[in-house]
């Protein structure tokens, strides 16, 4: 018979159907060592993926603020390139000390009426909602390499979490009484961006509106201000903007603007990338200068991230090296039943016309097939697996973590490689043991 027509595939796969059981094994041992694979390359990677995506997701928070330049003295500490900018913040507590009688940095929007200026259309704070503090900002620059206060890292964090361009809707102000107004306040007044695009808006003080309102907008000199654009709300949820104590305007005037009260300077220190410092330093640099850093929360799920990885992985550890023990163990045992078995199948066929060299490619074929029986297992295993370990980790956390499809789908190619490998090396083991032998050896074996 022409051994090249000999149909090697088709009695592997007789052989395979001959002893299940065998071959039931070790397709099931290819795949766990697949998962096992998998799952370790996957965990690891997800992690350094969340953690990237962190730092992504926060960068509008790496900053210093403080009431003083000390931009030289940052500059000789263990910190990347930083950009110093000055922004200035209208102090209304003196005001509100003299008025209300109480001591606050500055009035909350549940004691603001805002009026459409010349008109009897007045608004007051939805009771049902928290009230914000209303933080009065002075536009530094008109220029797009200048602060606003807002920052490439703002620009970066908002379009990659509400995938939006611009800060504002409308135009930066540039009259005397122009403004650019929270659209986050304006809701909680029932307000809509393009209810307030281009009109003219006044403020009276008071818990029930009752301080005048020449009597507060006397204090920063203008009797109105003019719309001419509205922050969006998304801006107050960036990391580096989401709480009161961190750079949040209200309202910001232009840099021409009428307001007769001095700004105080507030001095910023954007942070070009994140530091190699851990929390604690970068708390004993703010103490030292004065400052406030708004990154805190940042660094500390990075420390978080890295206490998982580290317990995940040790568990892992333990785990996989008893499964890849009881794996190895599995291999040695099933090894000399599948040898025994396909030696005296090998035998039979030898002796009924199969060709010496065939023989070896009727092995070769038969490890492949078990090895392309098993790849569906190992797919399930690890997809399981991974949604498994995801979960649980969320559950105790409440950190999700994923992977992209294209990389997870490079992790099961990684795995495949590396099983077929294992593979190879059993087929290689089976071969010399069968080799050299003649029929009446194989039958005998």
């Amino acid at each position: 018979m022409n051994s090249k027509r000999q149909p090697v595939f088709k009695l592997a796969a007789y052989c395979m159907r001959a002893h299940k059981w065998i071959n039931a094994k070790l397709c099931l041992v290819f795949a766990c060592l697949s998962v096992l694979i998998c799952l370790f390359a996957a965990f690891t990677l997800s992690i350094e993926t969340r953690r990237q995506d962190l730092f992504e997701q926060t960068v509008s928070s790496n900053y210093f603020f403080g009431d003083e330049d000390v931009s030289a003295q940052l500059a000789q500490r263990s910190l990347p390139e930083f950009r110093h900018s000055e922004i200035g913040i209208y102090d209304l507590s003196g005001f509100m000390e003299k008025n209300v009688g109480v001591n606050v940095p500055t009035v909350t929007t549940n004691y603001v009426t805002v009026t459409f200026y010349g008109t009897d259309r007045s608004f007051r704070f939805d009771a049902e909602q928290e009230p914000q503090y209303l933080w009065l900002y002075k536009l530094q620059n008109a220029s797009d390499d200048e602060f606003y206060p807002f920052t490439e890292a703002d620009a970066s964090e908002l379009k990659l979490r509400f995938g939006k361009d611009s800060f504002y809707i409308g135009e930066l102000p540039s009259g005397e009484n122009d403004a650019l107004v929270s659209e986050r306040m304006l809701n909680g007044y029932g307000l809509r961006a393009e209810d307030v695009l281009g009109k003219n808006l006044s403020i009276r003080l008071g818990e029930n509106g009752d301080i005048e309102v020449d009597d507060y907008m006397s204090v920063i000199g203008m009797r109105y201000v003019r719309v001419t654009g509205v922050i969006v709300k998304e801006y107050y949820e960036l990391s580096g903007h989401s709480e009161d104590w961190q750079i949040r305007p209200s309202v910001i005037f232009s840099r021409e603007n009428g307001v007769n009260l001095p700004p105080v300077t507030r001095h910023v220190y954007l942070l070009n990338e994140w530091s190699d410092l851990g929390e604690g330093e970068l708390g004993d640099i703010a103490s030292e200068y004065g400052l406030t850093y708004c990154g805190v929360a940042a660094y500390q799920q990075r420390e978080f991230l890295n206490k998982i990885k580290t317990v995940v992985l040790n568990v892992y550890y333990v785990v996989g090296s008893v499964l890849a023990l009881s794996l190895v163990l599995t291999v040695m045992l099933v090894m000399n039943k599948f040898v025994l078995a396909f030696s005296r199948t090998g035998g039979i066929l030898l002796s009924c016309g199969l060709g010496s060299n065939n023989l070896y490619r009727l092995l070769f074929a038969q490890v492949v097939l078990m090895f392309a029986a098993s790849l569906p297992l190992a797919l399930v295993g690890s997809v399981v697996g991974y949604a498994a370990i995801t979960e649980l980790v969320a559950l105790g956390t409440k950190i999700s973590m994923s992977l992209s499809p294209t990389l997870m789908a490079q992790l099961l190619a990684l795995s495949i490689a590396a099983v077929f490998a294992a593979a190879m090396l059993f087929f290689v083991f089976a071969l010399l043991r069968i080799r050299r032998k003649s029929v009446l050896e194989l039958l005998k074996t």
